[in-house]
């Protein structure tokens, strides 16, 4: 509206105060939370338009409560900081209004480093990424209960051991602002595992599905559900405990992982896996894992999943590299 972007704000708030999966054009729901953010535009607008305004500073930088009052002030040059929970003060921009780093600088940040610099950097993010794949908590997984790679629960036999490459899919929290990168492949977590549930049979992999070990108490009840709904439309998928450890599913020789922009992703390139994205990420600068073009190109990529691997670099060097930037380097507002 009036030049400024609102809608993914509009998408992300409605998912989250409605706890539901997807977008229902029909929805009553969405009609009020259209008139809610149109009341925040306006109402943002006419405060901005005539007080002295000089800095804003959010708790978020998405939601129509937050994220329309940010874009607003960006338009007419104003300073926004949005205040994120791994101790950084993240500084907002007209060109990357969001609460995500900008990760494709990454590189050339590195790269001006000398080579003692980079040796230790690399070094220190072996350290912790080594003992995150040990069951360690660090700052950048703070925000979770436990450690998926703790053996909290164990199956038996996760995979079928059927001849087919296994294929592990990582679930997001379904409403949990999906719009937090500059683009997805599809529009939510939904219609992406939905996308994939319905191209299992000629995918001709065996395919083992696990919730996100991190969802909060208060949704978890809410993701339940829509995971009820999609063992209800797909009764042969299997749906695994949350709670069983990723190095159960590595130790059992996955082939790759799927997740739209999960921060899984580097953990299991770091051990030889290929990893597809759906949009979008932290890791979009490198080469370790696989970002589809397109939903064409996405499935073309699921129905030849062992073609994943040819697309990429593994090396390790890169890996340590873009966990450094991603979690340890003091920039981008990181205090």
């Amino acid at each position: 509206i009036e030049n400024v972007r609102i809608g993914d704000l509009i998408y992300d708030a409605y998912l989250r105060e409605y706890e539901v999966g997807t977008v229902d054009l029909s929805d009553k729901n969405l009609y009020q939370m259209l008139l809610n953010a149109l009341d925040v535009y306006f109402s943002c607008k006419e405060y901005l338009d005539t007080h002295n305004v000089k800095k804003v500073v959010l708790s978020h930088a998405v939601y129509i409560n937050y994220g329309i009052l940010a874009r607003l002030a960006l338009e007419r040059g104003i300073d926004v900081y949005n205040t994120l929970w791994e101790s950084v003060l993240h500084k907002l921009s007209f060109d990357h209004p969001l609460p995500t780093f900008r990760h494709s600088e990454y590189p050339k940040i590195f790269s001006d480093m000398s080579s003692k610099e980079k040796k230790q950097c690399r070094n220190e993010a072996k350290n912790i990424l080594e003992s995150r794949l040990k069951g360690e908590i660090d700052k950048g997984i703070a925000y979770m209960d436990h450690s998926p790679y703790q053996n909290t629960v164990k199956q038996k036999n996760i995979f079928l051991d059927n001849g087919k490459p296994k294929v592990i899919l990582l679930l997001h929290s379904f409403y949990d602002a999906p719009h937090v990168f500059k683009h997805m492949i599809f529009d939510d977590f939904y219609e992406w595992l939905d996308f994939i549930l319905s191209r299992v049979d000629i995918m001709d992999v065996d395919l083992v599905v696990k919730p996100h070990p991190g969802v909060k108490k208060h949704t978890k009840m809410h993701n339940e559900g829509i995971i009820n709904d999609f063992k209800r439309k797909y009764p042969r998928i299997r749906f695994i405990d949350k709670k069983i450890s990723n190095r159960q599913i590595i130790s059992e020789g996955v082939s790759a992982l799927l997740t739209v922009y999960g921060s899984v992703a580097h953990e299991f390139a770091y051990l030889g896996i290929p990893v597809l994205l759906a949009g979008d990420n932290p890791t979009a600068a490198y080469k370790f894992c696989y970002i589809a073009k397109d939903k064409e190109e996405y499935e073309y990529y699921l129905l030849n999943i062992n073609k994943i691997k040819d697309k990429l670099d593994l090396s390790r060097s890169s890996i340590e590299e873009f966990f450094y930037m991603n979690y340890l380097h003091i920039h981008m507002g990181r205090v």
